[in-house]
């Protein structure tokens, strides 16, 4: 969904209150992220490189 943003340095994700929830850096690409311990509900992605950050908001919904 970010079309020639190239591999990425930083992912953060936080709460639509602002606490940061989760930050990885030193990434293999692709990322693959592990969610599980988020509470559903709405949380602001970023991906950042050194042509800048991305963000995305996105929604965690629990299966069932």
């Amino acid at each position: 969904q970010f079309p020639n943003a190239g591999p990425f340095d930083m992912v953060r994700i936080t709460s639509m209150s602002a606490q940061e929830m989760m930050i990885l850096s030193d990434l293999e690409n692709p990322v693959t992220m592990d969610l599980s311990f988020l509470a559903d509900g709405s949380y602001l992605l970023e991906f950042s490189n050194d042509r800048g950050t991305f963000q995305e908001q996105i929604v965690k919904v629990g299966s069932n």
